[in-house]
């Protein structure tokens, strides 16, 4: 996409596979409703969605209108929306909607680059869209770990036993932690692994009681090879590789909408993303605010020099 090859990409996104690449390329990557784009028959997941990846709002509001809609063979698939994304990016009135900037959801760590760039986007949105800003704390209870001992378990609808046993080296080091921190689970431990999901739906819903939208960064950190690993330090501080992007783990457990947008590029000219994350079903904010924050601060479609 980046690099102008195709004008379209799919995606899905569990944990973030749609807005971590989109905020590491430069792209438009739109996280939508849990629900909203039905699968095309039974799956376990209950984090992933399918999606993609774009190089202008309007493409992916085209996408979620041609995807969206009930699907017999999805059970939890959500009744048609009713509207045409494409039309309510422009017209979809959110000002006065409450918005929550945070740098770090109240537990991260993020490169002082990224956080400025990111900060700065959030800014000129805040401007555009007149929202009401406010920077009050986040509290979620651990949302790496929930993830990767609720969430991760979804890594296991796709991977055999067998692969696991021979395969495992294959993995990034990234899917190779998650699925190695459930394989040993008995029915007790996933248990508990739910009830953590649990206490975190329900601080999300706390969250979203008092905001209708939050602001963050979409990573920690600029992008970093893609062979890996990610940083172990960020802002000066030791850690593990699932910390260079916590944050759109959020969206994945708690099913709400949420996007990144390009906010800019780093000294190295690494780009970084901006993330909305809207309140359960509202697809349509995040696209009209991601659409603002395009008219705001326009980014290149393609990389420099393709």
């Amino acid at each position: 996409m980046a690099a102008g090859l195709v004008p379209f990409a799919t995606a899905s996104d569990g944990g973030g596979s749609t807005r971590i690449p989109a905020a590491f390329s430069g792209l438009v990557g739109h996280k939508c409703s849990f629900g909203r784009i039905p699968e095309p028959g039974p799956d376990g997941s209950l984090t992933a969605v399918v999606g993609a990846l774009t190089t202008t709002v309007a493409d992916a509001a085209r996408h979620l209108d041609v995807a969206a809609g009930p699907d017999a063979r999805d059970r939890r698939s959500l009744p048609a929306a009713g509207v045409r994304y494409e039309d309510l990016i422009e017209t979809l009135d959110v000002g006065g909607l409450r918005a929550r900037w945070s740098t770090d959801m109240g537990f991260g760590f993020v490169d002082p680059e990224v956080a400025e760039l990111a900060r700065s986007a959030a800014e000129r949105l805040a401007a555009s869209a007149a929202l009401s800003v406010d920077e009050a704390p986040v509290h979620l209870t651990d949302p790496v770990r929930t993830w990767l001992t609720s969430g991760s378990l979804d890594l296991w609808f796709s991977v055999t036993d067998e692969e696991y046993r021979t395969r495992a080296d294959d993995l990034t080091a990234y899917s190779r932690m998650a699925l190695d921190a459930v394989a040993p689970s008995t029915t007790r431990k996933v248990a508990r692994a739910q009830q953590r999901r649990n206490q975190f739906d329900l601080d999300c819903a706390a969250l979203f009681a008092e905001v209708d939208v939050l602001l963050t960064p979409t990573t920690a950190v600029p992008a970093f090879r893609a062979e890996g690993p990610p940083p172990a330090e960020i802002a000066g501080v030791a850690v593990d590789g699932a910390m260079a992007t916590p944050f759109t783990m959020l969206a994945n457990l708690c099913w709400n909408p949420s996007i990144s947008v390009p906010a800019g590029t780093t000294s190295a000219g690494l780009p970084v993303g901006l993330m909305v994350t809207a309140r359960l079903h509202r697809d349509d904010v995040c696209l009209r605010l991601a659409r603002l924050a395009e008219q705001a601060f326009p980014w290149p479609r393609f990389a420099p020099g393709v």
